[in-house]
């Protein structure tokens, strides 16, 4: 009796798990969007030049402060060394 308790809910599982993937197949996803861009200039199969840059308007400022936080971020992983 207990396996069958232990099928049905794997079964039921697995059929669930199939429609929502379906669902996100077809464009109706339930699932809430990343917020992320498609990078469609970086899909195809050209790559861009040395001297093709970014606009200007998308490219990081340089002489942007940075909190301390960021700087942190930003910092490589160092380990301690063993003797």
């Amino acid at each position: 009796m207990m396996i069958r308790k232990l099928i049905l809910a794997a079964a039921a599982v697995f059929v669930g798990k199939k429609l929502i993937d379906a669902q996100g197949a077809n464009g109706s996803s339930i699932r809430r969007p990343s917020g992320e861009h498609v990078p469609t200039d970086l899909m195809t199969g050209v790559h861009p030049g040395p001297n093709q840059r970014a606009p200007e308007a998308f490219r990081p400022d340089p002489h942007a402060p940075s909190s301390p936080e960021e700087r942190e971020a930003m910092r490589p992983v160092t380990l301690p060394i063993r003797h």
